[in-house]
């Protein structure tokens, strides 16, 4: 993690476990869907079934899978993996691979008609994120600007 690290002050992470040292405070769920693109062999069958899905090749996150999700990334024995989300989403978009990716993330191709949904009641999932700071950084000044600018966020 980079701040443990010392290569970052702040950040917004998942928050799937709590590590010594780091201050948590919760800000918003989403939810993760599966998708291929409109050029995928997923998107030209008229009913897919979770068989013929899970034979997909999966772009997945290098790093590992929050509990509440890794049932699903386990149903797919291929994948190709990369650790920034944008990168997976241009591995889904170039039509060979599919994967999980936000709905706030995914809304605008979904609208372009670019993107798919996949057995969404089946192949979805919720994370909480939360921003994320050493505990020692609590008094720094950028982090309490962050903070603050959250919060004004929050409340707009």
């Amino acid at each position: 993690m980079e701040i443990l690290a010392g290569r970052a002050d702040i950040g917004i992470n998942p928050l799937h476990s709590r590590r010594p040292g780091l201050e948590y405070q919760p800000l918003f769920y989403h939810q993760s869907i599966l998708y291929c693109s409109n050029s995928h062999p997923c998107a030209q069958v008229s009913a897919i079934d979770e068989e013929l899905l899970t034979q997909q090749e999966l772009a997945a996150p290098s790093h590992t899978v929050l509990s509440g999700a890794a049932h699903l990334y386990r149903l797919f024995p291929k994948r190709s993996t990369a650790n920034h989300m944008a990168a997976r989403l241009a591995m889904i978009l170039s039509g060979c691979f599919v994967g999980f990716l936000p709905e706030y993330l995914a809304r605008r191709y979904v609208g372009e008609g670019t993107l798919l949904p996949l057995l969404p009641e089946k192949f979805h999932y919720q994370i909480q994120n939360a921003v994320t700071f050493k505990k020692s950084a609590t008094t720094h000044p950028a982090v309490q600007l962050f903070l603050e600018a959250l919060q004004i966020n929050r409340q707009i």
